[in-house]
């Protein structure tokens, strides 16, 4: 098979168009051996020739900074789980981000997790929160991780710290 049909063959010399027309998602396009970036505007890989993936399409990149919180409710400190289930609050926890995100849990069971501690633990109970668990609300800057405490095994008061995966917040 000649290289024109088949160019990564081991003979081939690499072009960087022939590998970056191979990659389908942002983030492998801005870590392949291609030198490559992703186009946003036609949604493809494509050499590189000076410009960079956006973080708007993959905030993989070590020069991208990563979302910010912005709000938690309910707020008494921080704390989740000691007042989760109270008839005032309910079971349901939201964490505003300072922009427009969509969550991934493809492939990440433990994606969104709750580590709790009493004051008399020393060490930290995980909760890990299911999917079916969490949901994403947005308006036209600022987006909300909801995530539903209920039927989570806390058996005590506890404060709770949110631990998210990396990669599961994408924007």
């Amino acid at each position: 098979v000649t290289c024109t049909f088949c160019p990564l063959q081991a003979d081939c010399p690499l072009d960087a168009g022939d590998i970056c027309a191979l990659v389908t998602s942002p983030c492998a396009c801005a870590s392949s051996a291609g030198k490559c970036r992703w186009d946003l505007d036609i949604q493809t890989c494509v050499p590189r020739s000076g410009g960079s993936t956006p973080c708007s399409a993959c905030t993989a990149q070590l020069f991208c900074s990563r979302p910010f919180v912005v709000g938690v409710q309910p707020a008494q400190g921080g704390d989740l789980l000691d007042i989760m289930g109270d008839p005032e609050v309910g079971w349901v926890a939201n964490i505003s981000f300072d922009r427009l995100v969509s969550l991934d849990l493809h492939g990440r069971e433990r994606g969104v997790q709750l580590h709790c501690r009493s004051t008399t633990e020393d060490v930290y109970t995980t909760f890990t929160i299911s999917p079916s668990k969490l949901a994403i609300f947005a308006n036209e800057t600022h987006t909300m991780l909801q995530i539903d405490t209920s039927g989570s095994l806390n058996d005590r008061m506890r404060e709770c710290n949110v631990v998210i995966e990396s990669n599961v917040l994408r924007d």
